[in-house]
C-alpha cells in the first residue's frame, strides 16, 4: 500500500496529465505535492506546458493577424 500511495500514484497522475496535454488539452497541469524527483518532474512539465501554451497562443494570434491583413 505504501508503494502504491507514495510512489506509483504520483507517477500515474503525472502520466494522465501528460496524456491530456498530448490530446490538445493545453491547460493541463500536474499538481506538485513534493520536492522529490516526481515533484521536480511535475514542476518541469508544468513549465514546459506553459511555454508551449504561450507559443501556441502567440502563433494563433499571428495567424489571425496575417489572415486579416490578407483579406484587407
Amino acid at each position: 500500500m505504501f508503494v502504491k500511495n507514495n510512489m506509483l500514484a504520483p507517477v500515474q497522475r503525472l502520466t494522465q496529465i501528460v496524456r491530456e496535454f498530448a490530446n490538445k488539452q493545453l491547460d493541463a497541469r500536474c499538481p506538485v505535492s513534493s520536492s522529490d524527483e516526481i515533484g521536480q518532474l511535475s514542476r518541469s512539465f508544468n513549465e514546459m506546458a506553459a511555454t508551449i501554451q504561450d507559443y501556441n497562443r502567440t502563433l494563433e494570434k499571428k495567424v489571425e493577424d496575417r489572415t486579416r491583413e490578407l483579406k484587407d
